[in-house]
């Protein structure tokens, strides 16, 4: 979140203790821990909604492509028995590019 290294907590805490007093300093403390919790768990809780929102639709999509095509878990046909063709290449076949060594 934020990069803070030793030597710059070590400077905000002095100059927080100077700053506030050693009588203040505690209970200034606890509430800005307790606003970082209540801060983080706002965060945290917001990801999750936005990421289940995200979620939903292609979990609905999912869920309707399962119903409306069983095959899709089958095997592929390639693994079954070898299938007739009239010679022709299947329409998933990529094209290959044609090379030419003539330069």
């Amino acid at each position: 979140m934020l990069n803070v290294g030793p030597g710059e907590v070590l400077v905000i805490l002095v100059i927080a203790l100077v700053v506030l007093g050693p009588s203040r300093l505690p209970g200034t403390a606890r509430a800005m821990g307790r606003i970082l919790a209540k801060t983080r768990r706002i965060v945290t809780k917001f990801q999750q909604e936005m990421q289940a929102a995200a979620d939903a639709p292609l979990e609905a999509l999912a869920r309707e492509r399962g119903r409306s095509e069983p095959a899709a878990t089958a095997a592929p046909a390639s693994a079954g028995p070898a299938e007739e063709t009239d010679g022709a290449p299947s329409p998933e076949a990529e094209p290959r590019p044609e090379t030419s060594d003539a330069r």
